[in-house]
Formats: structure tokens, C-alpha cells, sequence
């Protein structure tokens, strides 16, 4: 962000591994390196971790990985979301929950919008900041602006319900 601080001052919240497979090829020239997202490698979503049997999840666009997390604390809340990565890994994920309905009382709308960006999770419109932790980060105004431009973007449907 050219010297900018993007944010400062956040706790550290909850940490999640997000790994991407790589497929690393020498051929005795050039190196080659590809990335596996999960559509390319199902059914195998999962990879061992370790001798313990425990699994490290794929995801299918790693700028979406850490909403993905973020919005699975709170599954029961929403009926469907729709996840906008962006080409450029940096400018983030956009993810717009929809409201399931179920509990209540329901925000003010029934589509959450929130960014994350660099791991940073930004309530987005004032549905989301409703239902948003006291003390979350709140998106500036380029933040707001990107949203809206990946809202243009095709996205990726995942139902809940």
C-alpha cells in the first residue's frame, strides 16, 4: 500500500492455517510453479496433516480463506453467502452473508456484507456492523469502494441451508 499502515493496533483474534498446494517442476531449465486451488484436485478437498490423522483444509480461492473462517463461527446465522475474490489476491474477499432468518432479531437487512482484506474482517454495509464484535475495524472509504467493486465480480455461491 506504498508506506500506508493498512491497520494497526488489532488484537490478533483467532489464527487459521491456509494452505495452498503447490506443484514446484524443474526442467532443467526453468523452475515451474503452479497453484492448486480445490477445485483442481477434488474429491481430495483434504490433506493429511500429519501422523495424528488430522486434515488441513483447501479452499477455493486463498484471497477468500480467511472469510471463509470468519463467517464459519457463525454458520447457523445465514442461509446462503457469496464470496467475491478478487484477480489481484491483495485487494481481498468480499462476502455478502444472507440472513437465514432463524434467529432473531434480525439486522437491518437481510444481506451482510463484509471485506476481508490482509486478514482483516471489515463490516461492510450497516446490517453487518450491526451484527459485528464491539470494536470492530471499521472500512475507510477506499474499502467501501472496493467492495462495491467486487460485488460486480461473478463470486462463488456456497447454501447453508
Amino acid at each position: 500500500m506504498n508506506g500506508h499502515t493498512i491497520a494497526s493496533n488489532l488484537s490478533a483474534g483467532n489464527t487459521f492455517s491456509h494452505p495452498v498446494l503447490l506443484g514446484i517442476a524443474w526442467d532443467g531449465t526453468n523452475w515451474h510453479i503452479n497453484v492448486y486451488f480445490k477445485q483442481d484436485i477434488a474429491p481430495f478437498y483434504f490433506l493429511p496433516q500429519g501422523p495424528d490423522t488430522s486434515y488441513l483444509p483447501f479452499y477455493d480461492n486463498p484471497a477468500c480463506a480467511d472469510a471463509e473462517d470468519q463467517l464459519s463461527n457463525v454458520v447457523l446465522l445465514y442461509a446462503q453467502i457469496h464470496y467475491f475474490p478478487s484477480a489481484n489476491v491483495a485487494d481481498g474477499c468480499l462476502a455478502i452473508a444472507k440472513w437465514s432468518g432463524i434467529y432473531s432479531p434480525a439486522p437491518s437487512s437481510p444481506y451482510l456484507w463484509f471485506l476481508d482484506r490482509f486478514g482483516i474482517f471489515y463490516p461492510i454495509n450497516a446490517a453487518a456492523l450491526q451484527e459485528s464484535y464491539p470494536g470492530a475495524p471499521q472500512a475507510n472509504v477506499y474499502e467501501q469502494r472496493l467492495a462495491q467493486q467486487l460485488a460486480k465480480l461473478p463470486g462463488v455461491v456456497v447454501n447453508l441451508s
